[in-house]
């Protein structure tokens, strides 16, 4: 494969230069905005916070992390009530707890999503997905669709956004694993998959404070 199809997508460097305007809610993210609740949320992978604004009209009180330093620095300008600083979330993320967590359109860019997983698995009970959709990425992979494989989807002109593929059966196997049950799942009309999930402990969902969240 060429070398140049595998380059990175600029947004996706570190030192990316954000967009000067953030990008508006899509018609696929709005079967997100219902799900948002309890008071306190990660918002992991935030980018340049197109949620934060719905966040904060629910009065939750907002963490957001993401690995751009200018993403950070755009939300801590724009939004100074939100906690935002640089993270990866293939490590370990340092804080104790959350009524929920949104990752939206990150989780693909990893391999492995299992550490990942179980580390938003210990902060909440609560968990959002947003991933795209394997019978979209498989179109754009050369072996068995049932194979965890890299996807280079074009991005538009000369660039390319390489992304992990995982199966159906896959993704399931993997929320099996950490500890999660799919509480809903939607298909908007754009090639994208949305999770809700709740965590599960000895095959029950985990109650404790729940009624004060849903």
């Amino acid at each position: 494969m060429a070398s140049n199809i595998l380059k990175p997508y600029p947004f996706y460097s570190r030192n990316a230069v954000i967009e000067r305007k953030p990008r508006r809610l899509y018609g696929y993210t709005e079967p997100i905005i219902p799900m948002l609740k309890g008071e306190t949320i990660l918002d992991a992978g935030a980018g340049n916070g197109i949620f934060i604004p719905c966040m904060l009209e629910k009065g939750m009180k907002v963490t957001a992390i993401d690995y751009s330093k200018p993403s950070i620095k755009y939300i801590k300008n724009k939004y100074p009530e939100v906690k935002a600083y640089v993270h990866n979330i293939k490590r370990p993320i340092p804080e104790k707890s959350f009524d929920q967590i949104l990752c939206h359109l990150v989780l693909h860019y990893l391999e492995d999503w299992i550490p990942t997983l179980k580390e938003f698995v210990r902060l909440s009970r609560s968990i959002i997905l947003c991933i795209s959709h394997p019978f979209y990425t498989g179109k754009y992979i050369d072996n068995d669709y049932r194979d965890s494989q890299v996807a280079v989807i074009p991005f538009g002109g000369d660039d390319y956004m390489p992304i992990f593929h995982k199966s159906l059966e896959t993704i399931q196997s993997i929320f099996k694993e950490v500890g999660l049950t799919i509480v809903d799942v939607r298909e908007p009309s754009k090639p994208f998959l949305i999770y809700e999930l709740r965590r599960i402990w000895n095959g029950k969902i985990n109650r404790k404070g729940f009624n004060k969240i849903f």
